[in-house]
């Protein structure tokens, strides 16, 4: 646990707001997904809306990190 904490860490001090600012979107059209809670007539245009933003930001966030957590293992690995 105390790896991807450090590797969580590491993640976010080496990003820029840019980056950052999709992963805040992309958590927040998860939690609008999660949390419709509006009359029915509007929860199918907010579940839209919802699933455009995560679909936008969630791919290429998780490959940025997926390329950047190969990157800290490596180095980590070289290290020890």
């Amino acid at each position: 646990m105390k790896t991807l904490l450090a590797l969580a860490d590491s993640y976010i001090v080496s990003r820029d707001w840019k980056m950052l600012a999709l992963v805040k979107f992309c958590l927040a059209s998860v939690g609008l997904l999660l949390g419709l809670g509006m009359p029915a007539r509007h929860r199918k245009t907010a579940a839209w809306a919802g699933l455009f933003v995560f679909l936008a930001t969630w791919p290429p966030l998780m490959a940025d990190f997926g390329r950047f957590s190969l990157d800290y293992l490596r180095a980590r690995k070289k290290t020890e």
